[in-house]
C-alpha cells in the first residue's frame, strides 16, 4: 500500500510475515517468527513521533508487538514502544540486530478486543512511550541517532506463537509526525524565512 507522501512498505527482517485483514488492519501471518516491516519514507529530522492503534484481537502467550523508530536498515537498530503479553506491560527498548535493552516498562493489562493507541515520541536524546495520551515511560538515551525510518515489529525477538487468524495484536493508522525542530523548519521554509 502507497502512503499520502508516496512511501510505501517494505519486509525488513523476521522469518514471518504480515498481512492485511478483513477489517483492514496490519496482522502477522500464521508463520511462527517475528516480523519487522516499515515504511520507505525518512523523515527530514530524527525528531518525531510514531503512533498507532493496537487492536488486541487475541491474546498469544509470549507475544510482543510495537511501533518502531529510527529504524537503520544497514544493520536493523531501533528504538520500539512494545506492548509484551507474558509481562503484561509495555516496554520502551533500544534494538540491536536481535539484542533488546529496555529502557523502561510500565504495566497495564489489555482486553482482547480492545484498541489502544501507542505512541514514540523522539526528540533528541528523550525519548517517551505513551498509550491512550498517558505518559507510561520517559528516558533519556543518545544509542541512535539517526532519523532512519519508522515501522512496526510483531513477535518476540527470537521467536513467536504461530497461532490461527487473527493472531495476537493488529495495527491500524499509522501516521508519522516531524518533532518541534522538523515543523518549526518546515514552517519557515513554506514562510520563506531561514529557521535558527
Amino acid at each position: 500500500h502507497t502512503g499520502e507522501i508516496g512511501a510505501t512498505w517494505v519486509h525488513e527482517a523476521g522469518g514471518s510475515s504480515t498481512r492485511i485483514s478483513n477489517a483492514n488492519r496490519v496482522r502477522k501471518s500464521n508463520t511462527a517468527g517475528y516480523s519487522i516491516d516499515n515504511t520507505t519514507a525518512t523523515p527530514l529530522s530524527p525528531d518525531y513521533s510514531v503512533v498507532a492503534d493496537l487492536y488486541v484481537a487475541s491474546s498469544l502467550s509470549g507475544d510482543m508487538a510495537g511501533v518502531i523508530g529510527r529504524l537503520n536498515t544497514s544493520n536493523t537498530t531501533f528504538y520500539m514502544a512494545r506492548y509484551e503479553v507474558a509481562n503484561t506491560r509495555w516496554n520502551l527498548v533500544s534494538y540491536n540486530a536481535g539484542t533488546v535493552t529496555s529502557l523502561g516498562v510500565a504495566t497495564q493489562t489489555l482486553t482482547v478486543g480492545s484498541t489502544y493507541q501507542v505512541r514514540l515520541d523522539m526528540v533528541g536524546t528523550a525519548l517517551k512511550l505513551s498509550v491512550d495520551g498517558v505518559l507510561k515511560v520517559s528516558v533519556s538515551d543518545s544509542t541512535w541517532a539517526l532519523a532512519g525510518q519508522a515501522g512496526i515489529m510483531h513477535g518476540p525477538d527470537s521467536s513467536a506463537p504461530a497461532g490461527t487468524a487473527p493472531p495476537g495484536p493488529h495495527f491500524a493508522h499509522f501516521p508519522v509526525s516531524p518533532g518541534p525542530a522538523a515543523r518549526r523548519h518546515d514552517c519557515d521554509r513554506r514562510l520563506g524565512r531561514a529557521a535558527h
